[in-house]
């Protein structure tokens, strides 16, 4: 385990987001269960190409994993070896070969404004409810919405400072008037003893927000399975509806490349492709 707690100081030096370390380590700590329990192995030494064959096998077959979720976990352990192999642990990385499992694409659920609204609308919890405008109107990550404190809103210059995304990467957006207003009224309604510059604006986790929506998509008797990351993707599909230009959408979302937002994020139907056809003359 000590390897364990050196390797996390390592991916924190190296800049790596609190989700993304907390996904390495977890899947770390599934290996070592699964040598210990099926080779009797105690270390990195002894992991071998049979070895991680024998894992993939065993995360399709045993834990049912998908093709995305086993491509996730491949990817942190390859990692982790090639970690191991800078540090001279280990000679070689039993994870660098092996292939990357084809995913079959699930369908992406967009919502329009009109059904934001609507769902939005239907949430009779506070909190959610100013969590969701916030994502609905910024098309931040969950986490980093969470992660806000109350500093990071500027209601002077009109902005809202994400400290905590992808790679650590400090970016500042537009507050939206509408996002504004709602935030001052949450900001007031908070005890005194609330209102420090360092206080998080929504003290909740990411879990129960997903719970809620669940609950909410049950409700409104909804087919789609909508969830926080669900507003990220109608943030930026919508915007692109309404003719922003593709690199703007990426900057807003926090991609450098915006090819990365043209590929997973933005989603027009056949009617908004049509359209697009029929402004040639």
């Amino acid at each position: 385990m000590e390897l364990i707690q050196q390797y996390q100081l390592y991916l924190l030096h190296q800049r790596k987001s609190n989700e993304t370390i907390r996904s390495y380590l977890n899947t770390c700590r599934q290996f070592i269960a699964f040598l210990k329990h099926e080779f009797g192995i105690s270390t990195f030494q002894k992991v071998d190409n049979t070895v991680s064959c024998k894992y993939l096998q065993h995360l399709k077959e045993v834990k049912r994993n998908t093709g995305a979720t086993i491509n996730v976990k491949i990817y942190a352990l390859r990692s982790f070896f090639a970690y191991l192999v800078q540090e001279k642990h280990v000679s070689t990385n039993p994870f660098e070969s092996v292939a990357k499992e084809s995913i079959i694409e699930r369908r992406v659920e967009v919502l329009s404004e009109e059904e934001l609204a609507v769902f939005i609308d239907a949430v009779t919890h506070p909190l959610v409810k100013n969590i969701l405008y916030t994502l609905m109107y910024t098309g931040i990550r969950i986490n980093e919405c969470l992660g806000l404190i109350i500093s990071d809103i500027d209601f002077q210059r009109n902005q809202l400072i994400i400290r905590n995304g992808k790679g650590k990467h400090v970016r500042k957006l537009p507050l939206h008037e509408e996002l504004k207003k709602r935030l001052m009224v949450h900001i007031s309604s908070l005890d005194t003893t609330q209102k420090q510059l360092d206080t998080f604006l929504f003290p909740i986790s990411a879990a129960y927000v997903n719970k809620i929506m669940a609950l909410t998509v049950k409700k409104l008797a909804w087919s789609q399975r909508i969830t926080c990351h669900t507003f990220r993707h109608s943030f930026a599909t919508n915007l692109v509806k309404k003719g922003v230009n593709v690199p703007t959408v990426a900057e807003l979302l926090g991609h450098k490349d915006y090819r990365v937002v043209t590929k997973t994020y933005i989603h027009l139907d056949e009617e908004v492709m049509s359209d697009a056809i029929h402004l040639l003359t």
